[in-house]
C-alpha cells in the first residue's frame, strides 16, 4: 500500500470521525468511558468501513457519513431550539400515525401551511 492510499484512508476516517463528533457536539455529550465512547462510535465506523470497502473509495465512505452525521446534528439542532428536547426516531413515524388516525375518524390533515383560516 502506497502514501497516497494511506492518504486517503486517514482522510476517510477523519471524516467519518467529524460526522461522529459533530452530533455529540450538538447534544452536549459529557466524557464517559472509553468503553462506552466504541460502542456509541461503532454504528458510525461501521457504516463507513462497509461503504469503503464496497466502493474502494474511504474518502467519499468519510463525505457520506460526515453529511449523514451533519443532517442527524441539523435536526437535533432544530429539535431542542423548537421543542427543547432531542430528536427520537420515533418521530418519524409519528405524522404518517396522526394522518391514519384522522382518516379513520373520517377527518384529513392538511400538509403545513397548506390550510385554510377562516376570515
Amino acid at each position: 500500500m502506497g502514501l497516497i492510499e494511506l492518504v486517503h484512508l486517514g482522510a476517510g476516517a477523519a471524516l467519518a470521525a467529524a460526522g461522529w463528533l459533530i452530533p455529540r457536539h450538538i447534544a452536549g455529550a459529557r466524557r464517559i468511558a472509553i468503553a462506552a465512547l466504541l460502542l456509541d462510535a461503532l454504528p458510525l465506523a461501521l457504516g463507513a468501513g462497509l461503504l469503503a470497502l464496497a466502493t474502494g473509495r474511504p474518502v467519499f465512505a468519510g463525505v457520506i457519513v460526515l453529511a449523514l452525521g451533519a443532517g442527524f446534528a441539523l435536526a437535533d439542532h432544530t429539535m431542542r431550539q423548537t421543542l427543547r428536547e432531542p430528536v427520537v426516531f420515533s418521530e418519524s413515524g409519528l405524522a404518517s400515525f396522526a394522518r391514519a388516525a384522522a382518516r379513520r375518524r373520517g377527518r384529513r390533515i392538511a400538509p403545513a401551511g397548506t390550510e385554510r383560516r377562516a376570515l
